[in-house]
């Protein structure tokens, strides 16, 4: 199975998760690409203002994989106008995680 895995990482934190689950999905006997999501404006927090200079074509995908950090308590604004555009994903199979440097659930970061 031809395999996208695409971030938005801002630390390298997702990025490292990213790696792991490619490696994961290699050793299994997939085909598996990491692509980055990247914006001109990416500490903006309103996701109209968005600019995104980075937008990775799914459409080559069997399967898709997204991930991004959790920011302000929710889904990071780059990932979240990205997925806005990206389209109709019927029948694709997808999936989700998001990454955050809290210890705690108290402390936030879950509602992304």
């Amino acid at each position: 199975m031809n395999i996208g895995i695409i971030i938005h990482s801002q630390t390298g934190n997702t990025r490292c998760v990213a790696q792991k689950l490619k490696e994961k999905f290699s050793a299994a006997g997939h085909t598996v690409s990491i692509e980055s999501i990247s914006a001109a404006n990416d500490g903006e927090s309103d996701v109209q203002r968005i600019r995104l200079t980075a937008k990775p074509d799914v459409s080559t995908y069997d399967a898709l994989l997204f991930g991004a950090p959790v920011r302000g308590f929710s889904l990071s604004p780059v990932m979240q106008a990205y997925l806005a555009g990206v389209g109709a994903l019927l029948g694709t199979k997808a999936g989700c995680f998001i990454t955050h440097f809290f210890p705690y659930a108290w402390m936030g970061g879950n509602r992304a």
